[in-house]
């Protein structure tokens, strides 16, 4: 009913739009990470073709690529949506990593008048004398960085204390040059006003692939303007004592635009992409003069040319924030929060932390009510991105495996943010068999497992007790931890809670060097060779937001030509993939009707009915064969959860995901809206549809939706908080059937039983 709001005779007219349709989850988004012979690494990459694929990514050439490549590949013949990330080959983190840490020191200069400031011609002499405080200044002057090489000591000074001994400041006038800073290493960090370290020892290679950072300031702002807040890009190209020596990559070598006109926005040029930081506040306001924009991009060789001397970008992190360290701005829950450079990135970013001279950062006259006093300009010769990394050259032929648990972590990292990384499922894609393969390789070889061999050899042929007893040979420096793979995975789903995540079991577990089945050996005793291994192997998972599938599958490999092994974590995204999108996503992914396997020709192992009890009583889903039915078929659907519970069935935690997305996008609406009777009965109409579809199609038997006074009190009301109380019956599934046969003599009239 709408409030009357004329105060005079006439008519009113009202409008409410019940039209609202509950925007649900679509395919599922599957994560794949892996080796591959080229493209970026580190990345999250939507691909959307086996043919994009191979543009990107190339061909396998041996078996760690093989995972990948045909992991990914039943994605990309499934209804799932692809995102993949390549590991790098090389020693420790690989490539694109260096053995130390390093630092943008940013020196700046003050100036008594804007005008002086913006007239400087930007070179690296700072003009004027130090001593002077930087209050007698009304303006600040972003100079070219110098970029020092650091050990771990004194990067964890940095983090930690900041530097202490900060000089007062350069000052600057446009006339006379009679001081120059000169930073020479660490100890003359004291000199820089800002500094940007990189928190994780990434390399700029000999290509000028590497991590750099772009300021801006807010004095070009205006949509009127020309899009050039940076003019180069200047890499790094060797040393110089404890100093890095930069150097500009030529223009012929981008494939993009640094610089455009405001009337060309069409195509989007680097300098555009830096003005547009932040994208929530008008920045080009004069009350935000004390503010810098800090952009830091990816420049890596192109994926979109077959060019492959030209280079390409990625945005990585964008952040806003002014240099007075009590700077707040309001926030959107209500109240304020910090808006200096210092916290914005440091409070959000992984791979870089900004410390600020806090002889410019603690000033206490930074601003006369709402008005800076001070404003902070990039100079001319700063325009640039500048490398952010410690130089490194790269052959691009290692294959090293190398720290393959850092390796995981680094790109599991990448999906921190919930917001723009959707996730239906994670897969391991066999990395856990890369590892404790490649380990105990090296330890069979050298004694020990220090040296990693160059790449991953599936024909190797470890005694999988040694390898799930966590050794390998009799020298304890020689242990192999499976877990340090899947149980980063399992992290990462057990704190998302929007996902499952798949893993593989050891591939020596089913398979004895290239081509010989553990099941075809003589003596093979399943609960030995096989239940032991798998137990051993994933005894300590006790989630929901897990899958066990107990089995390898055989596929030939048109590269090699050979018949290979292959695990079983993208066969079973497959298969979920296409059931979410052509039935429902609470159907369960198993049985005759929505568990066949295509495109394989033989089983590690074929479990018969008593092996699969085994498997089955352990939370293992068993995959087998039914020759004269459906051929290869996954033949269950429990989750890792040993507790009985609902959530122990794989149909019933997918249908609690879908539910609570689709939920979730809904309630985002409703924030900020008024907590009283009208705002709680539309969220329960809007609500419904999403919970009647579930009922409609078996996904429920019943459901109950409580937003009303009795879960709102005024204490709940008072603190700015709706709740919503959501009661559902999820749908068992028919994973056991009894067909009793009763013989009954002639003349029992059978219409009268009724079980």
């Amino acid at each position: 009913m709408s409030t009357i709001t004329l105060a005079s005779p006439g008519v009113q007219i009202s409008e409410t739009d019940r039209s609202a349709v509950a925007k649900t989850p679509g395919a599922l988004n599957i994560f794949v990470a892996g080796f591959a012979p080229q493209g970026p690494t580190e990345e999250l990459i939507n691909v959307g073709s086996v043919a994009e694929f191979q543009s990107i990514f190339g061909s396998p050439t041996n078996a760690a690529e093989r995972y990948f490549y045909y992991t990914s590949q039943n994605i990309l013949n499934s209804d799932g949506n692809l995102i993949v990330s390549r590991l790098p080959y090389g020693p420790a983190a690989g490539t694109g990593y260096s053995n130390n840490y390093s630092v943008l020191a940013y020196p700046i200069s003050a100036n008594g008048s804007v005008t002086a400031v913006t007239a400087i011609n930007g070179t690296t002499s700072v003009t004027g004398v130090s001593g002077v405080l930087y209050q007698n200044a009304s303006a600040f002057l972003l100079l070219p960085p110098t970029s020092v090489v650091l050990t771990d000591a004194q990067y964890q000074t940095l983090i930690t204390n900041g530097v202490t001994g900060f000089n007062n400041f350069y000052q600057t006038t446009a006339t006379n040059s009679n001081y120059t800073t000169s930073i020479t290493g660490f100890n003359d960090l004291n000199k820089a006003g800002l500094l940007v370290l990189n928190n994780n020892k990434y390399s700029v290679d000999n290509f000028y692939q590497g991590y750099y950072i772009g300021f801006a300031d807010n004095s070009n702002n205006n949509p009127a303007t020309n899009f050039d807040n940076i003019t180069g890009i200047k890499t790094i190209t060797g040393f110089s004592g404890n100093t890095q020596v930069f150097a500009s990559i030529p223009s012929s070598r981008l494939d993009f635009a640094l610089t455009a006109t405001y009337l060309d926005q069409g195509n989007e040029s680097i300098s555009q992409v830096v003005e547009s930081v932040p994208a929530d506040i008008n920045f080009a306001s004069s009350s935000y003069n004390d503010c810098l924009s800090l952009v830091a991009f990816k420049i890596r060789n192109s994926i979109y040319t077959n060019n492959s001397l030209l280079l390409d970008y990625v945005n990585t992190e964008s952040y806003a924030g002014s240099l007075y360290g009590s700077r707040t701005i309001l926030s959107q829950t209500g109240g304020s929060k910090p808006f200096d450079l210092e916290h914005v990135v440091n409070d959000n970013s992984r791979d870089i932390s900004v410390k600020v001279n806090p002889n410019i950062s603690s000033l206490t006259n930074w601003f006369s009510g709402d008005t800076p006093n001070f404003s902070i300009r990039v100079s001319p010769a700063a325009k640039n991105l500048y490398a952010d990394g410690v130089y490194t050259v790269n052959n691009n032929s290692t294959q090293d495996i190398g720290n393959l648990p850092l390796k995981v972590a680094n790109s599991l990292a990448l999906l921190q943010n919930l917001d723009t990384n959707q996730l239906d499922l994670t897969l391991e894609a066999g990395l856990g068999t890369i590892w404790t393969g490649t380990v105990a390789r090296a330890a069979a070889l050298s004694g020990t497992q220090s040296g990693y061999v160059s790449a991953f050899d599936d024909s190797f042929a470890p005694d999988i007790s040694d390898l799930l007893n966590q050794t390998t040979g009799s020298s304890s420096n020689t242990k192999v931890n499976y877990s340090a793979i899947a149980d980063q995975f399992i992290t990462v789903a057990t704190s998302r809670l929007d996902h499952m995540f798949i893993p593989d079991a050891l591939r020596y577990i089913f398979v004895n060097g290239t081509n010989t089945k553990q099941s075809t050996t003589p003596g093979f005793v399943f609960s030995r060779d096989i239940f032991w291994g798998l137990s051993n192997l994933w005894g300590n998972i006790f989630t929901s937001y897990v899958a066990l599938y107990g089995n390898w599958v055989k596929r030939n490999d048109v590269y090699s030509g050979q018949n290979v092994w292959l695990p079983f974590s993208g066969y079973a995204a497959q298969i979920m993939a296409n059931v979410n999108q052509a039935h429902f996503p609470w159907t369960a992914p198993a049985g005759l009707n929505y568990g066949v396997i295509n495109g394989v020709s033989d089983l590690a192992v074929n479990p018969i009915q008593k092996q699969r009890d085994l498997l089955y009583r352990i939370g293992i889903n068993p995959i087998c064969a039914f020759p004269n039915s459906g051929g290869y078929v996954v033949w269950g659907q429990k989750t890792a959860l040993t507790t009985p519970s609902a959530f122990d069935r794989i149909n019933v935690r997918r249908l609690f995901l879908y539910l609570e997305k689709s939920t979730q996008s809904v309630l985002k609406f409703f924030v900020f809206e008024p907590n009283n009777i009208s705002t709680r009965a539309r969220v329960v109409a809007s609500l419904s549809p999403i919970y009647d579809q579930a009922v409609t199609n078996g996904g429920m038997y019943d459901y109950k939706i409580v937003c009303n006074e009795n879960n709102n009190t005024a204490s709940v009301i008072d603190q700015n908080q709706l709740i919503v109380s959501i009661y559902v019956q999820p749908t068992r599934t028919a994973e056991f059937i009894l067909a009793n046969f009763i013989a009954e003599p002639t003349g029992v009239n059978l219409s009268e039983f009724t079980a």
